[in-house]
């Protein structure tokens, strides 16, 4: 072997090892980064009549379709069960920690006590006066309840409006990611960087809406929800949220169209076809799932256990006399 082949052979190992370096730094400054997967150096070993060295040719990313497609599920049913979590939170702070003041059950026994103190003294100015003051304190309370009910309510409009413009930013973005991955003369480096952001609009996109991920050999992706409609393939699907402006106890939703009351979200694929996500039941998670449940459901079965008291108590204040 000569001088100029073992030079060679050093040159090409120090370069080797340099790429490593570079490559191990990379995977160490990313670890926590969102969407960033593992990269390892790929190197071929180079034989000739008058020496043998490696060279390394490019990264390889550590991607697997079947971990990254129930990665992509988890985070849609967390993202969905995180924002029930957080709206059922802040009701039960707002009806309170039962036994503590303040709490609907504490006021509710209040007004329970007050009156048993008319029935023992009905002449009392004392005991007629707290029983008025319990009384009231009741009925504020359960207002303020329903206020604050139907404006988690509206909050929960708000914020599907908002998940929409930015679920659209996203899909769009990815749509462009995906055409940029057909210029055949990028280099591995702009490929796998490219990769990762895919993963993480694909991420991003699963926290809003439940998804399906088909990853293509020429690094493209096609998304579509669990229940079979398309988002992105050939072309990008449009969603659009028309607001059905403020939300009362009477504000519902219903089945037709024409009689809900509440705002409607809709899903416009390339074709053309319009499609009512609520109504036809695509939603099976992420936040914007999680929203209309929180809307449609679950607050308006809280109103109705308002209700349901303030009946009671209406009933039981009623001047109608009823025998036995």
């Amino acid at each position: 072997m000569g001088l100029t082949a073992t030079l060679t052979n050093a040159v090409s190992g120090l370069r080797v090892n340099q790429d490593s370096l570079d490559i191990l730094s990379r995977n160490i400054a990313n670890a926590g980064t969102p969407g960033y997967h593992r990269q390892a150096l790929n190197i071929v070993d180079y034989n000739s009549q008058d020496s043998s060295y490696a060279r390394s040719v490019g990264t390889q990313r550590a991607f697997n379709a079947s971990l990254q497609a129930y990665y992509t599920r988890q985070v849609s049913d967390t993202a969905n069960s995180s924002i029930q979590a957080g709206y059922l939170d802040r009701l039960q702070g707002f009806l309170g920690k039962p036994g503590t003041a303040g709490s609907l059950d504490t006021i509710f026994g209040n007004l329970q006590n007050a009156l048993q103190g008319i029935a023992t003294s009905p002449d009392d100015y004392n005991s007629r006066a707290n029983a008025v003051a319990a009384a009231q304190s009741m009925v504020e309370t359960l207002n303020r309840l329903s206020t604050t009910i139907q404006g988690m309510r509206q909050e929960t409009e708000g914020q599907i409006a908002s998940n929409v413009h930015n679920l659209n930013g996203m899909l769009n973005s990815l749509a462009e990611v995906n055409h940029r991955m057909l210029d055949l003369g990028m280099t591995d480096g702009a490929r796998t960087a490219l990769l990762d952001q895919r993963d993480r609009l694909v991420a991003s996109v699963a926290e809003m809406i439940d998804v399906r991920a088909d990853y293509r050999p020429d690094g493209t992706v096609a998304l579509m929800t669990r229940s079979g409609v398309g988002l992105i393939d050939n072309g990008v699907s449009t969603f659009k949220f028309e607001s059905a402006g403020n939300l009362s106890p009477n504000s519902l939703f219903d089945p037709d169209p024409a009689k809900t009351k509440v705002g409607k979200l809709l899903l416009t694929t390339p074709s053309g076809l319009t499609i009512d996500l609520v109504t036809q039941g695509v939603l099976q998670g992420g936040e914007l799932g999680g929203l209309v449940t929180l809307r449609d459901k679950t607050l308006v079965e809280a109103q109705a256990q308002l209700d349901e008291i303030a009946a009671g108590l209406a009933t039981a204040f009623s001047t109608n006399k009823t025998d036995g």
